[in-house]
């Protein structure tokens, strides 16, 4: 009974979308190993596609988008997987098809004012985040807070407009490795739940699959927490910077000593009292060092 469910189902089709200037594209990047990768499924569930794109060092979306649909042949069945510049191609073209699955790496929502960014087209416009979700049946990320092209802070406000299983993935940077083994294993558990074979299989992984975006909501709030509180940590050292700067209150070790020297032809009593004071501000300059720890499910 299961060996004939599974001949029925059809192969996934997957298409990987390159970021700008990735060409030739098995060249770059892990592009070419995730499709090996997936290639050895030994159930032989997938079909991959992954082309050089058209216009590659500009990555315009009136070339990119077009090749996508026309070309590249995707329908309502197909995973969409884009990097960088490539993210951004398949949400325009989610606005307006519909999708089984995407994963987006390194996304990003503005150009982060670069012109080349800019003339791609894809930032002349509000995104449509209700479509995109409604076009898609399911929406994961990878983000690194290591990645110097573009911030941490872009990833996280696109998984939280789309709603996205959103992981963050320590010095991993702009995700130019040459493997990418997150990736493919998301792939192969999305892929295996096309060959649940009764009900209660279907309902586990729905039940799973939810349990997981509860978590990355959850983990969201935490870090939109942990950024409260080291905002309000911040302004506080701020503000009491300013009010001994304006008391004029010496902040290092030396400074202290000349100040306390130049109080010693005073009276003991106002002596007695300055050292007092200055002894407390010396306590109170001590600068609150805070290091935030970026929260979200992190693969190992």
């Amino acid at each position: 009974m299961s060996e004939n469910i599974n001949q029925q189902v059809e192969r996934q089709r997957i298409i990987i979308v390159p970021g700008m200037g990735c060409v030739p594209v098995r060249d770059c990047n892990w592009y070419a190993w995730l499709e090996q990768e997936l290639q050895k499924d030994p159930n032989d569930r997938f079909s991959v596609i992954l082309e050089d794109m058209p216009d590659p060092h500009s990555a315009r979306e009136s070339r990119w988008v077009p090749f996508i649909r026309d070309k590249l042949k995707f329908d309502e069945k197909t995973i969409l997987v884009g990097h960088s510049s490539g993210c951004e191609a398949i949400m325009r073209l989610t606005e307006k098809h519909k999708v089984r699955g995407v994963i987006l790496v390194a996304a990003c929502h503005t150009d982060l004012g670069d012109e080349n960014e800019r003339a791609s087209e894809y930032y002349n416009r509000p995104w449509d985040w209700d479509a995109i979700r409604a076009n898609t049946e399911w929406i994961v990320q990878f983000h690194s807070p290591s990645d110097k092209l573009i911030p941490v802070a872009e990833g996280r406000f696109v998984a939280d407009k789309l709603k996205s299983e959103y992981m963050e993935l320590e010095r991993r940077g702009h995700f130019m490795s040459k493997q990418f083994p997150e990736d493919a294993e998301y792939k192969r558990e999305q892929a295996a739940s096309l060959f649940t074979n009764s009900a209660q299989d279907e309902e586990e992984f729905e039940n799973d699959r939810h349990r997981r975006h509860s978590k990355m909501r959850q983990t969201r709030q935490i870090q939109r927490e942990i950024d409260r509180q080291v905002g309000m940590i911040d302004k506080f050292n701020e503000r009491r910077q300013q009010e001994l700067q304006k008391k004029q209150i010496p902040t290092t070790t030396t400074s202290t000593r000349s100040y306390l020297t130049s109080l010693s032809s005073s009276s003991s009593s106002t002596a007695s009292s300055a050292t007092d004071r200055a002894n407390r501000g010396g306590g109170a300059t001590e600068k609150y060092t805070t290091t935030k720890h970026t929260s979200g499910s992190k693969l190992y």
